[in-house]
């Protein structure tokens, strides 16, 4: 139990007191404690190791041993947890193939995605540490969605096999990984042409730059756990009327998310837009003759219809029939087909490495934008 909290600025202390006999009954002399930290920023995790002698009393405290620490999965988020193991480190995989095959280098500005693609071993084991259960499968969720979102856009690279220019503000030839962000993530000159990549372009400021006074669109529980992982919790507090705290908080809250039902602005996973654009406002001044929205998805779920329903919305207010194209790489089959087929939505389910959805997807892409 709880038995003091201490509050040092910004940082809370929370000290708890457990009988020595009860560890004793149920794990044996000495008791190993694993204490695992974030920073604000999502940084981490830092980790202690409190050796308890129950029989004498007495406490030593280390920091963690070098080797990885082994988890022991028995709640229900072990089907997640198989599902990571069984797609992520091949993802990972694939998109350093491709990251090679096209010479290019991956500037990876979240956290968490940063971890997941540096070791998506030990990425598991962090989403594992929340002692929340629910904390837990949102965040192996959020890691297997954010991975598979990164594939997506490294198959859109090899769909485009092209020369990525160096972008105005850059140094080297990159793509850069970030959210909602000025600038785009890659330029690209492919059979020539020019192709600009916007990874997770926001439609809160594209809606400013393009289509202004049209409805909002949902925000899904994915978007919502990508800000999560960022650390960004000021926004996670202005959309869900609550601030968290900690990252685990924040999933506490995003787990009430189907109840809340607040209608926000949304970030399509991937938009291509033909010509060159070194920063947002050149939208604005020359706005692109062709566009191609790309939605990455494990599966759709409701919150996700009425969100890609909402991409079609607010797009063909703005543009004429056949300026704007829009596709899901899904990694499982995907519900609300027909009604999203009959939308306008091309859809290729299986998209995982290996798997012929994987092919469909590259030729698809090289069939719309050439």
């Amino acid at each position: 139990m709880i038995v003091s909290k201490e509050v040092h600025g910004k940082k809370k202390c929370h000290k708890y007191k457990i009988p020595l006999e009860h560890l004793q009954k149920q794990f044996g002399e000495v008791v190993e404690i694993y204490e695992f930290c974030f920073t604000n920023s999502g940084a981490g995790p830092f980790c202690r190791v409190y050796k308890v002698n129950t029989k004498l009393g007495s406490v030593t405290i280390n920091d963690c041993p070098s080797t990885p620490t082994k988890f022991k999965i028995k709640g229900p988020e072990r089907a997640l947890v198989n599902m990571y193991d069984k797609y992520v480190p091949n993802m990972i995989s694939r998109i350093k193939e491709i990251e090679k095959l096209l010479g290019i280098k991956l500037f990876l500005r979240p956290q968490r995605l940063s971890d997941i693609y540096e070791d998506p071993k030990n990425a598991r084991n962090i989403a594992l540490i929340f002692p929340n259960v629910n904390s837990r499968i949102m965040a192996i969720k959020g890691y297997i969605q954010s991975a598979h979102e990164l594939y997506v856009l490294m198959l859109l690279g090899e769909a485009l096999n092209g020369e990525t220019l160096r972008l105005s503000y850059r140094e080297e030839r990159e793509w850069i990984i970030e959210h909602a962000q000025d600038y785009p993530t890659a330029i690209v000159r492919a059979h020539g042409r020019v192709f600009t990549i916007w990874y997770q372009f926001s439609a809160e400021e594209w809606v400013k730059v393009v289509f202004p006074g049209l409805v909002k669109s949902f925000l899904s529980p994915g978007d919502l756990q990508k800000l999560a992982m960022e650390g960004k919790f000021e926004e996670l507090g202005k959309i869900l009327g609550t601030t968290p705290k900690n990252l685990s908080e924040a999933y506490k809250l995003i787990a009430n998310f189907n109840k809340i039902r607040v209608r926000q602005h949304v970030k399509p996973d991937i938009v291509v837009f033909e010509g060159e654009y070194n920063y947002r406002e050149e939208l604005e001044k020359h706005p692109p003759e062709r566009i191609l929205l790309i939605d990455a998805k494990i599966d759709v779920t409701e919150n996700d219809f009425k969100q890609l329903l909402g991409y079609k919305k607010l797009f063909s207010k703005r543009f004429s029939k056949g300026k704007v194209r829009y596709v899901i790489a899904a990694m499982k089959n995907v519900n609300y087909r027909e009604a999203l087929e009959n939308a306008g939505y091309v859809i290729i389910e299986n998209v995982f490495p290996g798997s012929k959805g994987e092919g469909e997807f590259i030729n698809e892409i090289r069939a719309i934008l050439f």
